[in-house]
């Protein structure tokens, strides 16, 4: 991929896993990403902050519907769950979002796929490099010319400096 947004990866990856696991039963996006590429997908959305046809405006720590998803898909949100926004800084809003999602969101043997930036918010680092919570890990770090490759964990986690800017993401997935 030789475009420079994350987007350019992050996008391609998590439609693939879409695909996937759409016909598996309900499906929820955490942020409102995919529909703005793919305005015609059918799942359920919840975000906070931005108001957009068909999103539920609620704080994944508290959302508590009705049933479960088989699916369900972060693309670049949750490094911002209590990191940034309209909030005071919360370092443990993240792990107790994903305590409502593993607890009351994601059905028995369903699947949670998320991509975010490394570096950026230390919770979610510690999150991926520091828990079983995820069983499925990968790295991939913005090379020359904006080309992306896969990189092993230990460069990953070791391989840069912080930054507002992270060259590396990660797409993780966790069943």
């Amino acid at each position: 991929v030789s475009q420079s947004r994350y987007g350019a990866v992050e996008i391609p990856i998590s439609m693939y896993f879409y695909k996937e696991m759409e016909s598996t039963g309900p499906t929820l996006e955490i942020g409102n990403v995919l529909k703005r590429y793919f305005p015609n997908l059918k799942h359920d959305v919840v975000d906070k902050y931005e108001i957009y046809e068909n999103v539920k405006n609620e704080d994944i720590e508290f959302f508590k519907p009705k049933d479960r998803y088989k699916f369900i898909l972060a693309v670049s949100t949750l490094e911002h769950v209590g990191f940034d926004g309209f909030e005071n800084l919360d370092l443990g809003k993240l792990n107790r979002s994903i305590e409502n999602i593993t607890k009351n969101l994601l059905a028995p043997g369903g699947c949670f796929v998320a991509t975010f930036p490394l570096k950026y918010n230390p919770s979610i680092d510690s999150l991926f490099f520091d828990t079983n919570f995820f069983n499925e890990r990968y790295a991939l770090q913005r090379g020359v010319f904006n080309f992306w490759k896969e990189v092993s964990l230990d460069k990953a986690r070791n391989g840069l400096p912080k930054s507002k800017t992270a060259f590396v993401k990660h797409i993780v997935t966790g069943k």
